[in-house]
């Protein structure tokens, strides 16, 4: 399975560290030149990826869902574990996905997942939103047996 983690910060690399054990391929990439070593393109990263984890902050979730879109597989999981609202119009991440993403699997993972406490090899509670039963089966099983305990 390919993962793309979109947002090189303390979240995503957690993510990325529940998941070492895995046999995953993990690739990461950042807006901000130079955050992420040897970072190829969006346009190389995307379109293997299975399940991409937004890990933006809630204000730029449209943005980075626009930079995506031409580039994913149909049936590719998109994970956001952002909270707050977008600045602009006051609406949630699951909103947004609904107006950018309507054809794709999206996935709200919110829960008790401090990255720090991960990262040091310490235990996350995942509650999973997500409406598709496929793309829930898919991010359950990503997580089993990993330091991101799941709940959907």
């Amino acid at each position: 399975m390919n993962i793309l983690i979109m947002g090189a910060g303390k979240i995503g690399s957690a993510i990325a560290y529940a998941l070492h054990e895995k046999q995953l391929t993990i690739d990461y990439w950042d807006i901000v030149p130079g955050k992420v070593k040897d970072q190829r393109p969006l346009e190389e990263v995307v379109p293997h990826a299975d399940v991409v984890f937004l890990c933006t902050p809630s204000w730029s979730i449209r943005e980075a869902t626009s930079m995506i879109k031409p580039l994913l597989k149909p049936k590719a999981v998109i994970v956001s574990p952002s909270k707050g609202l977008e600045q602009k119009t006051g609406l949630r991440t699951d909103e947004i996905f609904k107006e950018s993403l309507p054809e794709q699997p999206c996935a709200l993972l919110l829960g008790s997942m401090l990255a720090d406490e991960i990262l040091n090899g310490g235990f996350g509670i995942g509650a999973l939103a997500c409406a598709n039963k496929a793309a829930t089966d898919t991010l359950v099983e990503l997580f089993k047996d990993s330091l991101i305990r799941m709940h959907p």
